[in-house]
Formats: structure tokens, C-alpha cells, sequence
């Protein structure tokens, strides 16, 4: 989301600009209607096939995007602090899935905070990087701007009915720390905070910023949460990060570019289809099926958290050399 005051909005950097940033609202908003028209809502417990399919979809491809975090500072380090890098890596996923098994109330919520901040951390630098906005909010508006936009797809769709239930049945424990009253004041927060940032969007003059971000929000009060979360993750989220990747990796963004970064993180794309083709095989009914979905998120969750590091630090970086290293 751009935050400053220069005509950014009017003037992207190039039609594959474009599209990266609209993608990403149009599958949202198309997303939303197919929800509501096929009766389908954030309080709806039973998930239809024609959800999943959309859903597998979307997640398939945002899945790529996670595992090509070696591509975020591979310049700037020498072949043995690369491997250490790496090394480091999977100790951390390892201690962070190991504490969500171990202690999955806690952890979740942990957990769902920091992806909060890097879902809207990285909106907010993939907007000022894709646009060339070399400006940067105030730290009380980042704040503002971070939370709307990461809270929107995150928190609002988690704190429905239809997901309350649904994590209550993956792992009952989640019932005390992630119950209707401790998650009210949490959803409150969050829309407080879409509020805001849609006002002080338009008041910045980023009329387009402050409609994706009201499209983003409807999703995830409206829609199915499990289609809102997939199609934002897919289309959104991991579409504008890989494209800032082949912005620095190239100098520029074009679809070619964007299809290279992705090809490279294809392997862990196969690894989570042999991984949920086995939990389907054999499991054996839903108690087990949910074991099985419990241990795969509970690892996705743990590799996130480096990856959330990296991104962070990468972001960081990108701030200090400028909008578009080249």
C-alpha cells in the first residue's frame, strides 16, 4: 500500500505492475461472490468440494513462493555462511514446530501475530517497491497500515464461526486460547484498524490502495474462511513477493521473471502433494485425517517462522539500497 503523497496510483511502473497488484483483488473479489452466490459463508461449518478445488488451487500456487527464500539474500553471503544460513533455517522451523505440538494454544497464537505483521508487513513493502515509491510512513501509520492489512486476511477469516469450529476440531486445546470471547476483542481490533488505514488512504490520495484493502476486508468477514485465506495467499501475498524477487533478481518485472523465481520453489510444491496424497491414502476417517492436517500445519507454521525472519530482514535490506536495486 503506497503511503505517500506523490501520484503513484495513476502511474504504476508497467502493465505487469498492474496486473501483480490486481490480480490479487479481482480472484479476491471474485472469491467473495462465488462465496456468498453459492451460500457459502463465514459461518458455514461444512466446506463444499468446489471450495476445496478453488482452495487447493490457490494454495498450490502460492505455495512455491515460501521455498525460494535462499533467492532473498543469496548476494550478500559467502558459500559457507549460506550453508549456515540454511542450517539455521531449519533449526529454528524445527523448535518452532516442535513448540507448536508441544504447546499449541500459545504457540498458535504466537504465531498467528507474527504472520499478521509479515501478511501486512509485505503489503505494505510491496506496494512502495513495485510502485518505485522510494518514501516510507511514520512508524504510528506503518503500524496502522500493518495491521489492516495483514489482520484483514488472517485474523477476520480465523475468528469466524466456521474456522472456530473447524480448529476447536483439529486441536481441542486451541478452545482456550482461541475461544469466541478471547477472539472478539482481537476481531474488534482489526476492524478499528481497516477503518482507519481506509480513511487515512484516502486522505493520502490512494484512492486504489484504500478499495483493495476494503475488498481484502470484506473477504474475510463474508466469505468461507478456508477460500478467503487460500485465494489471498495464492493471488495476493505470494504473488507480490515473488514479484519483488524478480524485481531484484532482474532489475525489472515481467512474467517470465515471476514464472523463473516460481519454478525454483516447485519441489516444495511436490513435497506437500505426496505429503497430503499420503495423509489421504492412509488415514483411516476424520479423527485421523485430523491428526495428519494438525502435523502439517503445525509444520508449515514452523517453517513459516524463518521464512518470516528472512523476509523481514530482506525488506530491510531493500530499504537501505533503495525502492529497486538493480
Amino acid at each position: 500500500m503506497v503511503t505517500q503523497t506523490s501520484p503513484v496510483d495513476a502511474d504504476l511502473a508497467s502493465a505487469t505492475v498492474r496486473q501483480v497488484l490486481w490480480i490479487g483483488p479481482v480472484a479476491a473479489g471474485l472469491a467473495l461472490v462465488l462465496s456468498l452466490v453459492g451460500g457459502v459463508s463465514s459461518s458455514t461449518p461444512d466446506v463444499p468440494v468446489w471450495v476445496l478445488v478453488i482452495a487447493a488451487i490457490a494454495l498450490a500456487a502460492g505455495i512455491p513462493h515460501g521455498a525460494v527464500d535462499h533467492l532473498l539474500l543469496r548476494s550478500v553471503l559467502s558459500p559457507r555462511n549460506y550453508i549456515l544460513l540454511g542450517l539455521a533455517y531449519l533449526a529454528i522451523a524445527a523448535a518452532a514446530t516442535a513448540a507448536i505440538l508441544l504447546a499449541p494454544g500459545p504457540a498458535f497464537v504466537v504465531v498467528i501475530a507474527m504472520t499478521v505483521w509479515h501478511f501486512g508487513s509485505g503489503d505494505v513493502e510491496a506496494w512502495r517497491t513495485l510502485t518505485h515509491d522510494q518514501g516510507a510512513p511514520r512508524l504510528w501509520l506503518r503500524i496502522i497500515l500493518v495491521l489492516a492489512a495483514g489482520g484483514a486476511p488472517v485474523v477476520l477469516p480465523l475468528t469466524s464461526p466456521a474456522a472456530m469450529a473447524t480448529l476447536h476440531s483439529l486441536n481441542p486445546s486451541l478452545a482456550t486460547w482461541w475461544s469466541a470471547p478471547a477472539t472478539t476483542g482481537v476481531r474488534i481490533i482489526i476492524l478499528v484498524a481497516v477503518v482507519l488505514a481506509t480513511l487515512l488512504l484516502l486522505h493520502l490520495q490512494r484512492p486504489w490502495a484504500a478499495i483493495q484493502l476494503m475488498i481484502l476486508a470484506a473477504l474475510g468477514i463474508f466469505a468461507a474462511p478456508l477460500l478467503a485465506f487460500a485465494v489471498y495467499f495464492g493471488a495476493w501475498h505470494a504473488l507480490r513477493h515473488t514479484a519483488r524477487l524478480a524485481q531484484v533478481r532482474n532489475g525489472t518485472i515481467t512474467w517470465h521473471g515471476i514464472a523463473q523465481v516460481t519454478a525454483t520453489g516447485l519441489p516444495a510444491l511436490l513435497g506437500s502433494v505426496i505429503f497430503v496424497g499420503a495423509a489421504l491414502v492412509f488415514s483411516g476417517g476424520f479423527s485421523a485425517i485430523a491428526a495428519w492436517l494438525w502435523v502439517g500445519l503445525a509444520l508449515v507454521w514452523g517453517l513459516t517462522v524463518p521464512h518470516m525472519v528472512l523476509v523481514e530482514r530482506f525488506d530491510r535490506h531493500i530499504k537501505h539500497l533503495g525502492a529497486v536495486p538493480q
